[in-house]
């Protein structure tokens, strides 16, 4: 039986959510035009949050209808206050066991969801399970392995160590190949993409509206002192503040695979 998901970030502010989809989209929208998303009838986007990635792939995909899936009862709600497009709809669920019939959709989707699962093959293989034959599986993940700012910042370098102590797997997306094959998957297809941010703050910014939201949890686990974890977002606002600091972020990992 799997272990159930317990989520280690606090969303009420959705100026994060809104944020993470601007950092996030440019590349996903590229992933999903080699995916051939653009011919796709009916997708299904897996852990939707406030339905940013959903209404990413009804843009993707104009003809498509856009199913978003979410446990959250509250990211749901805003979801759904925030859509009025007509192909795309909302649904509570568990990505662990999908509400669907077997081969239901021609693309199923989820992005940044897999690093918070304790059993990210459980969700996978429900993924390719009602996904139709000829299809398409795509995830999106990061490797937080490393974060690099010049002038140096220690929190920044300190980032690997406290999302490895609170988060499943803050390092999955390598090994994307490896659990898609596990699970089954065949003709599977991997890219990458990191970026630099120098003369802007949206990456910085969003790690240090991230890191805010994960204080809660990371001092419920004892893993920062809440002296600690001021100084942390406080060293995170100071380099976000910088123009002149450059960030070198972390890659991002698309692995597709066609059923």
């Amino acid at each position: 039986m799997a272990t159930a998901a317990r989520y280690h970030l606090d969303e009420t502010n959705l100026e994060r959510q809104r944020l993470l989809g601007k950092v996030l989209n440019p590349f996903t929208r590229t992933f999903l035009a080699e995916a051939g998303l653009s011919s796709a009838a009916r997708c299904l986007d897996v852990g939707c949050g406030i339905g940013e990635t959903t209404r990413l792939l009804a843009s993707v995909a104009p003809n498509a209808e856009c199913v978003g899936l979410e446990k959250d009862a509250a990211l749901l709600a805003a979801a759904r206050r925030q859509s009025d497009e007509p192909r795309v709809c909302f649904q509570e669920g568990d990505a662990t066991q999908l509400p669907f019939g077997d081969h239901s959709f021609d693309f199923v989707f989820a992005r940044y969801l897999m690093m918070h699962l304790p059993e990210p093959g459980d969700a996978i293989r429900e993924m390719l399970r009602v996904v139709r034959k000829g299809g398409t599986v795509m995830l999106i993940e990061p490797d937080f392995s490393f974060h690099a700012t010049h002038p140096p910042s220690w929190a920044y370098e300190r980032l690997p160590e406290l999302l490895r102590a609170l988060l499943p797997d803050p390092f999955i997306g390598r090994k994307l190949d490896h659990l898609l094959r596990q699970a089954g998957a065949g003709e599977i297809h991997l890219d990458a993409v990191a970026r630099i941010e120098q003369g802007s703050s949206d990456v910085r910014r969003c790690w240090r509206l991230t890191v805010e939201s994960m204080g809660p949890a990371m001092l419920a686990k004892n893993i920062l002192t809440l002296e600690e974890l001021a100084a942390v977002v406080a060293e995170l606002r100071r380099v976000e503040d910088d123009i002149n600091s450059v960030l070198l972020c972390n890659p991002n990992v698309c692995a597709w695979a066609r059923t």
